[in-house]
């Protein structure tokens, strides 16, 4: 079946190799007479009825008959019978009369004279250049002088080679070539004797893991039932390797960190270059330059900076708690994921943006961010730039201007409060308390030294503060993080709540004893143990971040006896190791919270995946536990979260990230 296949892939790369080259190299059949164009029968009126504006404009009247040929050739307004005289003598006029006569010929059948179609191609040419440097159009004429480089390029190397010159032979060389490049791209971890599920040519398995209703975390994790602890699939031209092996991901993701700096590149093929992009964020950074930012980010998430956020937060919590209860104490079910996406986005644009009031359910920037979380807008132009590269390099400049049409809200109110805070800085009429994480990131935008601590630094101290653009970003990727991330664990935390009263009763009594005063302290959060132990133990079960788990190997090495080649990705499966019996015991696939308080619980930090591992943790891993457990706990003061009964499992979906599609539950007032 397979080889099948493959003769189906070469038969279809030579046909269509040699349509096109046929459809470059046909001309217009032509008579044996040549008469000059000046032979085409002119009407001295045109007709009433204009073609499309889009297919030809009306000429100048002004124009000198040795002029170039002028791309708007299409039907004119009204002339005066003197305008009309010095237009006729421009190649304008005669570029339209003549595609009339075209026209009229071929609707009776004839074919035009061989001057009639060298003068037609002529005006199209003028017209699609002049299209092509209009606004849109400018983006595919750099595409197609990128791909005519290409094919001028691959022509000239095979014209050396013996009898090539023939269009055919020359046709079916390339698609040969083409064919035998990605079926031995194809069986790349087959050659390697690495298990793995099939990789059909060209896309690979993008068809499999870019599949919005079956998450790439269940998907990786299913492969991983079926082929084991390391196997290998292909993202178009991009191998990944992925691991469960405990082993493995501590090789990986501490010891040779120095091969690894890398996070696996954007999952659009495309995307910036992260060591040239002046806006890269933490998340995409690398290298020296990755080092720098993670410096002067970390301040702004300890206890330091928690505690003088934390009132911001409050407020947005108890307002969602008090709303939740207005609409839906009656005991009816409803989302509560609607309520938690409304809670995150509306702390986080407070904290990053020194919002003052809260927007609750009235938040222009929440239809913007589902976009980013759940967009699929990409999934044929991803897949094609992912199996060949040239064509993204080449589509690069348009996705990113395609991009920023999406975020342009969201960067553009960023960018101008950081400006702001700048200025006032300058002129000193800035608050002496941080207000929000852009003053905390410019408070920490310090002269610093970093010691070298890996072959991938360029200089053994770098000394530098954080630009205006890296503020931006960083606040950016804050804000788009902080708010999908934090509302999925609290979506799954109250659903477990919900399926287990027993676990809900012991948090209401810890949170009754701990938290003694109507607001809740950093120190009261911190003191709420079995809380804790149950958002962790969620994130077990749930690890819906798959996207922070994937290197980048830089140069090649050999990990457990793997030879890994340098641009190999290795992908990480955290549900395979959170819900691992040899690191968890036999009870690893039930929601036990009470082992995260045990006395033995000594296990190795890369056996939970679910903020990612090593030097390259998620640095907002404390400050989503406090959201998470701040929120709970007034909730968990007013209310009994109780389950759906009509619903027993949660449809999951996503990309980016595993989001539950809906999370039925119910609460009733406590007693």
């Amino acid at each position: 079946m397979k080889l099948i296949l493959h003769l189906l892939i070469f038969g279809v790369l030579f046909v269509f190799t040699v349509e096109s080259r046929a459809k470059r190299t046909t001309t217009p059949p032509v008579d044996d007479a040549e008469p000059d164009v000046e032979d085409v029968e002119i009407a001295p009126e045109l007709d009433e009825e204009e073609p499309s504006p889009k297919a030809r404009k009306a000429p100048k009247p002004v124009a000198e008959v040795n002029q170039p040929i002028n791309s708007k050739t299409c039907p004119m307004r009204e002339l005066t019978a003197k305008e009309l005289k010095s237009v006729k003598k421009t190649k304008e006029y005669t570029c339209y009369k003549l595609g009339e006569a075209i026209k009229e010929k071929a609707e009776d059948n004839q074919r035009p004279t061989a001057k009639e179609a060298e003068i037609n191609e002529v005006c199209l040419k003028e017209y699609t250049e002049a299209y092509l440097k209009s606004e849109y159009g400018g983006w595919i004429n750099k595409a197609m002088r990128f791909f005519k480089r290409t094919w001028k390029k691959i022509r000239g190397r095979v014209n050396k080679i013996p009898c090539a010159h023939d269009d055919k032979i020359l046709d079916f060389a390339l698609g040969l070539r083409n064919g035998k490049f990605y079926l031995r791209q194809s069986q790349y971890w087959k050659r390697r004797g690495v298990p793995g599920p099939y990789s059909p040519p060209f896309y690979g398995n993008l068809k499999d893991i870019h599949n919005f209703q079956i998450p790439f975390l269940l998907k990786i994790y299913e492969w991983t039932k079926e082929f084991g602890k390391v196997y290998g699939y292909r993202e178009g031209c991009k191998n990944v390797l992925v691991i469960s092996d405990i082993d493995m991901i501590n090789e990986v993701f501490v010891k040779q960190f120095d091969t690894f700096y890398a996070r696996k590149a954007s999952s659009h093929p495309f995307a910036q270059d992260p060591d040239k992009n002046p806006r890269v964020h933490l998340f995409e950074s690398r290298g020296a330059r990755w080092k720098r930012i993670r410096a002067l980010t970390s301040p702004s998430f300890t206890s330091k900076s928690l505690k003088k956020i934390l009132p911001i937060i409050e407020d947005s919590a108890v307002k969602l708690v008090d709303l939740m209860g207005e609409r839906h104490a009656g005991g009816e079910s409803f989302n509560a994921h609607e309520f938690f996406a409304e809670f995150t986005l509306d702390a986080i644009c407070r904290l990053v943006l020194g919002k003052k009031e809260s927007t609750l359910f009235n938040n222009p920037r929440l239809a913007i961010l589902k976009i980013i979380f759940l967009q699929n807008l990409y999934k044929p132009l991803t897949n094609f730039a992912h199996g060949a590269p040239p064509v993204g390099r080449a589509v690069q400049k348009l996705y990113n201007r395609f991009n920023m049409i999406i975020n342009k809200s969201i960067f553009d109110e960023i960018a101008e409060t950081v400006i702001e805070r700048v200025q006032q800085r300058e002129t000193g009429g800035h608050p002496s308390e941080p207000a929000d994480y852009i003053d905390l990131l410019l408070d920490h935008a310090a002269e610093f030294q970093l010691q070298n601590s890996g072959e991938f630094s360029t200089h053994d101290s770098v000394t530098k503060v954080m630009t205006v653009d890296e503020v931006i970003a960083q606040a950016v990727v804050f804000l788009q993080a902080g708010y999908d991330t934090t509302a999925n664990a609290l979506s799954y935390t109250t659903w477990m709540l919900s399926r287990h009263p027993d676990i809900m009763k012991r948090c209401q009594e810890e949170v009754d004893d701990v938290c003694t005063n109507s607001s809740i302290s950093y120190e009261d959060c911190q003191n709420l143990r079995y809380l804790d132990a149950v958002c962790k133990e969620t994130l077990r079960v749930f690890p819906f971040g798959t996207f922070s788990l994937g290197r980048t190997c830089m140069k090649d090495t050999t990990v457990c006896g793997y030879h890994i080649e340098e641009g190999t990705i290795v992908q990480a499966d955290p549900h395979a190791v959170n819900l691992s019996k040899e690191l968890w015991g036999e009870d690893a696939e039930e929601f036990r919270p009470e082992r995260w308080l045990e006395a033995d619980n000594q296990r190795a930090a890369t056996a939970f995946l679910s903020f990612g591992a090593g030097p390259r943790i998620c640095i907002g891993m404390r400050l989503a536990y406090t959201e998470e457990k701040l929120l709970l706990a007034h909730m968990l003061r007013k209310f009994d979260i109780i389950a759906d009964e009509k619903v027993s499992n949660l449809k999951l979906i996503g990309t980016l990230t595993m989001i539950p599609e809906e999370v039925p539950v119910k609460i009733r007032a406590r007693a």
